[in-house]
Parts: structure tokens; sequence; C-alpha cells
């Protein structure tokens, strides 16, 4: 019952901020608010129906998926703007409550709600789904029903019914179809976990995986090739070598503070110190090929935070950092401490490191926002992944880990809010 009452309390209090600064309008992010201006023009292209809309959307050149526009316009067109927005809010609002679902059914742990709670509605506070509910981009949606089949796997993997299997692959397809790279991510799980899949695989289940299948091989493959020229799109960059540095920076701005405490740091640079030989020649990697492919040749350039200049620059809070210091070294650092994570928390289950690596692959871009890998890298950190130092803190009765967790995202709201402010 008492869980209940805070789970109850908690929501209803993080709800009601996020509908307030809906009405204040807030800005924690200034892509989706740029997006959400140039939106209705996509949208309006499904106003004359979905055939003539796709066509339109086709000729406009653009690679992502036309389905979040068709979507909203159905709502657009039926209730209206306003009222759309604030259904948007709510839906956005319960992605932090599957999170949740997704830890209490790994790790049944009853003693230790809090924790969950706490690491889970920590969401909340991040800028960039703060963004996409109050300015609604396609974030959140493909985000929500990502999270869905993340759950639906985690229930799979414990009891192997067939019912979550199909859960798994219908809501799984549902964030394809508006992310399509997360095709990638779906191989991806097969690849990793077949063994748990290998009963799960018979005519049925291809049907259905073919059937899911077609709508993105019709659109792909019938109307992008017929209408739009690829050629223009000059904003892809296949080199991995700078996305994986944005990704460990990212997970460095994501991870550190769950491991703030004396224990998990004394095993952190004890695991340091019996292989720092070996941290030294990744040091010296990092530092080669942070210098041999820059992200958006922050070297050579001082952005004032100010500026209009650097606005759509990516990167995640570490190099917003480094813009701001103009110093490159800060950027190299939060790479090398974001690699130095994932080997802490992981190296005991290669595994892992695949089901990331093909979120990497996922966004072959030259400007890469946090959003694109944050919030999904969590989810499968904590939800899919293996790590037996994450499991000791989630099972700790009082674990200040998630409590820092949660102030350090309060603190990059915050920050948030006053560098979109100045």
């Amino acid at each position: 019952m008492l869980k209940n009452k805070y789970f109850i309390l908690s929501y209803t209090i993080f709800l009601t901020h996020l509908y307030i600064s809906f009405f204040v309008g807030e800005v924690t992010n200034l892509g989706a608010l740029i997006d959400n201006q140039i939106t209705f023009q996509y949208v309006e292209m499904f106003f004359g129906g979905f055939q003539k809309g796709i066509i339109e959307f086709a000729k406009s050149g653009q690679r992502v998926s036309p389905l979040f526009f068709f979507f909203i316009s159905i709502f657009y067109d039926s209730i209206g703007e306003h009222l759309t927005r604030i259904l948007y809010i709510f839906l956005s609002s319960l992605i932090p409550i599957i999170f949740l679902k997704i830890l209490k059914t790994r790790y049944n742990i009853k003693d230790n709600f809090i924790n969950l709670l706490i690491l889970s509605f920590s969401l909340y506070f991040n800028p960039f789904f703060r963004a996409s509910a109050i300015y609604i981009t396609s974030d959140n949606l493909i985000l929500f029903f990502f999270s869905i089949s993340i759950l639906e796997f985690v229930k799979f993997e414990k009891k192997e019914r067939k019912k979550n299997f199909f859960l798994f692959l219908l809501f799984m397809f549902f964030s394809i179809y508006l992310r399509p790279t997360f095709l990638l991510i779906f191989f991806g799980f097969f690849l990793i976990k077949i063994k748990i899949f290998k009963n799960m695989i018979n005519i049925y289940s291809f049907l259905f995986v073919l059937v899911l299948i077609i709508p993105i091989i019709f659109y792909y493959y019938i109307y992008i090739l017929k209408f739009t020229n690829l050629e223009k799109n000059l904003d892809l960059n296949f080199n991995f070598l700078i996305s994986f540095q944005v990704f460990l920076s990212i997970i460095f701005a994501s991870l550190f503070p769950v491991l703030l405490s004396k224990k998990i740091l004394i095993k952190f640079f004890n695991f340091i110190k019996k292989n720092l030989l070996l941290f030294g020649i990744f040091f010296i990697f990092i530092t080669i090929i942070n210098y041999m492919f820059p992200y958006y040749d922050l070297y050579t350039r001082s952005i004032n935070l100010s500026s209009s200049s650097s606005v759509g620059t990516g990167g995640g809070f570490f190099y917003k950092i480094s813009l701001l210091f103009s110093n490159y070294f800060i950027f190299i650092a939060s790479c090398f401490f974001g690699l130095l994570i994932l080997i802490f928390l992981f190296r005991n289950d290669y595994k892992s490191y695949l089901f990331l690596a093909f979120l990497i692959l996922c966004y072959p871009l030259k400007i890469l926002y946090q959003k694109y890998y944050e919030i999904y890298s969590l989810i499968l950190i904590f939800g899919v992944c293996y790590s037996q130092i994450i499991l000791s803190i989630i099972k700790n009765k009082i674990s200040y880990n998630f409590f820092l967790f949660f102030l350090w995202n309060l603190i990059i709201y915050i920050l948030s809010i006053f560098y979109y402010s100045v």
C-alpha cells in the first residue's frame, strides 16, 4: 500500500509539472521547439488522406518516416492542436512508468521499490524527454513503443510465453515504422538472444514478421526511390568512429552518478590499477581518433554559448561544456571515462556491448544529439544488458547512487532551462 502511495504521489507531481511546463512554454531543448514549428507543414500534407500525403511527403526529400505526421494529422483534424498536445504529454508521461515496470519485472526485488522508482522517474527531468512531450516531436512516441517492446521482451525472457514474444515483435515494429534504422536493433536481438528465441522461430512467427515488414519495404523501396533524391541528403556520416566518440561521452554523462559510492569507486579504481597499461593504450586510442576524426571540428573554433551558430551542434552535455570553455580535452576525457565505465560494468558480458553497438549503428549522421542515445542506452543497460555491479546497486535497500542519479538529472534540467534562456 505504501508503495502505491509513493508511486501515485510521485506520478501526480511529475505529470502536473509537465503540464505546467507546457502552459508556460518551457524550453529545455531548442531542436524540439524548431521541429515543432516546422512539423505542421508535414502534418498538413496528410489532411487530404494517407495516399496523397505520403506522395507529397516523399517529394519533400525527407528520409524520416511519415507515419508520425500521419498519426498526428488524424488528431489535429479531429480534436485540434491544443488537445492533441495535451494528450501527447499524457502519453509521454507513461514512458518512465513503463521503464519502472521493466525494472520491476527484470529484477523482481520487492524491498527496493524506492530505488527503482527513483531511477525510472529521473527520466521526467530529462531535457529531451520533456521537450518532445511539450513540443510533440516523434521521439517520445518512438520511445513509448520501444519501451513496451523491451518490457515484453523482459517478460518473455522470464517465462517464454508466446503472447509476450509476439507483443515484443509488434511493438518493436511500431518503433521501426517511426524510426526504420531500428531494424538493426531488431536483428541484433535475434542475433544476440538466438538461444531464447529459437523455440519461437516457426512458420507463424515468420509470417507475422513478414506482414509487419511489408509496409517498410513498400514505402522505402517505392516512394523513396521514386520521388526522393538521396544524394541531396548530405547529413549522413558512416564514419562510426565519430559516432562512437559521442556515444561514449553521453554514456559518461548518463551513468557516472550511478557509480558514485565508496564501495563502487574502490572497485572501479582497483579495476583500473589492475589494467593500467591497457587503459593507457585505450586513452591514446581515444585521443587519436578524436583528433583524426573530430566531431564537428570542435578544436578549430570557439563558439559562444549564446551564439546562434551553436544551435544544432549536438554532441551531448560534455561536448557543449567543451564549447563553452573552448577546451577539446574535456570532450576527450568524457569519451575516455565513458569507455572505462562500459568496460567496468560489462567486462563479463560481451553481449551487452553488442546491444549498444547496434544502437550506435542506428544513427549514421553528421550531427548526433543526446536524445539519440541517452534514454535508449539506459533502457537497454538496465533492461537487457547484464552487469553484476548494477545488480549490486539495485539490491541495496538504501542506494544513494540512484538519489545522485536523480539529483544529476535535476541539475541538467535546470542548466538546460538556463542554457536556452540566455
